[in-house]
């Protein structure tokens, strides 16, 4: 039986980051078009405990949508209020990112987006 080349792609990536082989996973990353997405490494990085790395997979994810997503989703909050921003995507995710700021007591996370909505003229 023959797997698909995301699937193991997905499966390669896994092993290298058991082995703690970051060195390669970053070679996936850099690819433009990886045999598994972006999405996947950073999740499967997330699992092997390596944000830094899962952070910059989530970053070269191309739909901003599923960006932004990711990165409130495994809370990489300072990142995801600067793509909202740049991204215009603010009223889509701003109830849900106060609602989680408040949830875990980050008091910071509303005058960092008030700070980069003036950045970005979105008053």
């Amino acid at each position: 039986m023959k797997l698909p080349e995301s699937l193991f792609a997905a499966q390669t990536i896994r092993g290298l980051a058991a082995a703690q082989d970051w060195t390669e996973i970053s070679k996936y990353i850099a690819m433009q078009q990886p045999p598994c997405s972006h999405s996947v490494i950073g999740e499967l990085l997330i699992d092997a405990g390596n944000r830094e790395l899962a952070l910059e997979a989530f970053m070269k994810v191309s739909n901003e949508f599923k960006r932004v997503e990711h990165l409130l989703d495994y809370d990489f909050l300072a990142e995801a209020i600067e793509e909202m921003c740049q991204e215009k995507l603010c009223d889509y995710y701003e109830t849900y990112l106060l609602d989680k700021a408040r949830a875990d007591g980050l008091k910071w996370v509303q005058g960092e987006l008030n700070r980069k909505k003036e950045k970005y003229n979105l008053r």
